[in-house]
Formats: structure tokens, C-alpha cells, sequence
């Protein structure tokens, strides 16, 4: 989409800057410069601080005093809390989901599985995941959002937005291969053929074992190395 092609809202600058910071568009500890990013977008800078501001409340970006606003330092202990975070909303939402959904999740969540798995097996044909990283960041938060989503909590469901978010913005932004692995393929396949089986105690075990290996093969490297 071209920004300058026409004006947009406040709340359609918003989802875009998310956007970009999700799929590490801006480097970690950069400034954000309203004055000059309103540019892109044909808007006032009062309208970019506003939309700022508004992230920096999410914890997507860090308000500096008199300074603006600047993109997050990525740290090991960060990502820590944001995967133990994002393991409890995700199982507790997986958990609720599985006991409650009907035809029409099942539905949903068939359709959302199907799409990932039609851009990972495009990533694993071609070798290359730099083309496909908006795509792939979309289809596989849609899969993670839709298996929680008849949950019946509006508040986990909100928490796990932003934590989901936050998590991708810093994994995205120090891993070479933009959180893509391998393994996702077959781990997001199981998942999904446990939760059409409602079978909850092995659905929430593959979900720990899923999201749990970035701490296991990222986070705890990192934190060992920054304490050297």
C-alpha cells in the first residue's frame, strides 16, 4: 500500500507503523521522528505523535522525555517475560477454545491453519523467507489468534494481541531468519489436528513445546552470553 496515495486515518497509521514495527521495519533503538515520518503518511506530526504515544502505551515503542520516541532495545530478560506471557494467555486460551468451539471455529480454524501452511510450504520450497515475512507474520499470528478466539475471554484475547505483537516485534528484529523454523511446519500441523480433536492436554502440550523452544534454543543463550 502507498501511504501517499491518500490520507488516511489515525487509526490506519497506527495499524501500519504496528505493522512495520512487528516485522522489524525500524532498527531496535532507533528515534522516530514525527516530523518526518508524517510524511508517509500526508498527516499532521501531532497526528504521528498521537499514534505514537498509543504504542508506547502497548510497549511497542518507548517515549523518551522531551526526545520523542524511540524503537524498544531488544534484551533476553524482555523476551523471557514476553514468551512466558504469551505461553499462559495461549494455553489458557487454547484450553477454554477447545471445550467451547463449535462447527463455525473449527471452520475458522481450518481455514487459518490451511493458509499457513500454504506459506511455509512456499518458504520451505523457495529456501527464502525475506519475501514472504509480512505474509507469514500475518497467516501465523491468524492461526495462533483464531485457535484461542472462542476462548470467551474479550480481555485474554486483548492481552494476548499485544503480547503476541510485542513478542514478534522483538524476535523479528535479532533473529536472521525472522522467527521462521523448520520445525514450525510440522509443530503448527499437530496443534491443528489435536484442536479438531478437542483433545486439550495434548493440544496445550504442543503449544509449550512450540512456543517454549525460543526460550529454550534463543532466550537462554542470549542471557548466558549478556552475563559473560
Amino acid at each position: 500500500m502507498d501511504e501517499k496515495s491518500k490520507k488516511l486515518s489515525s487509526a490506519e497509521i497506527y495499524h501500519d507503523v504496528k505493522a512495520k514495527l512487528t516485522a522489524g521495519k525500524f532498527l531496535q533503538g532507533g528515534k522516530l521522528r514525527a516530523e518526518r515520518i508524517r510524511h508517509n503518511y500526508n498527516c499532521s506530526a501531532s497526528t504521528v505523535r498521537e499514534v505514537f504515544l498509543k504504542l508506547s502505551c502497548e510497549g511497542h515503542l518507548e517515549a523518551i522525555e522531551q526526545k520523542g520516541f524511540r524503537v524498544p532495545l531488544g534484551t533476553a530478560e524482555n523476551r523471557i517475560d514476553l514468551i512466558h506471557m504469551r505461553l499462559l494467555l495461549e494455553k489458557e486460551g487454547a484450553r477454554l477454545s477447545l471445550e467451547k468451539g463449535g462447527l463455525d471455529w473449527e471452520a475458522e480454524l481450518a481455514a487459518s491453519y490451511h493458509k499457513l501452511a500454504h506459506v511455509e510450504n512456499i518458504i520451505m520450497d523457495s529456501g527464502k523467507i525475506l519475501p514472504h515475512v509480512a505474509f507469514w507474520n500475518e497467516a501465523e499470528y491468524s492461526f495462533h489468534k483464531t485457535l484461542i478466539s472462542a476462548c470467551g475471554s474479550k480481555l485474554l484475547l486483548e492481552m494476548h494481541h499485544n503480547i503476541y505483537n510485542r513478542f514478534r516485534q522483538q524476535l523479528i528484529s535479532d533473529d536472521t531468519n525472522f522467527g521462521f523454523d523448520v520445525t514450525n511446519v510440522k509443530e503448527h500441523k499437530l496443534i491443528f489436528e489435536a484442536a479438531l480433536r478437542h483433545e486439550v492436554s495434548t493440544c496445550v502440550d504442543l503449544l509449550q513445546t512450540h512456543i517454549d523452544k525460543d526460550l529454550r534454543h534463543r532466550s537462554k543463550v542470549q542471557l548466558v552470553a549478556a552475563r559473560i
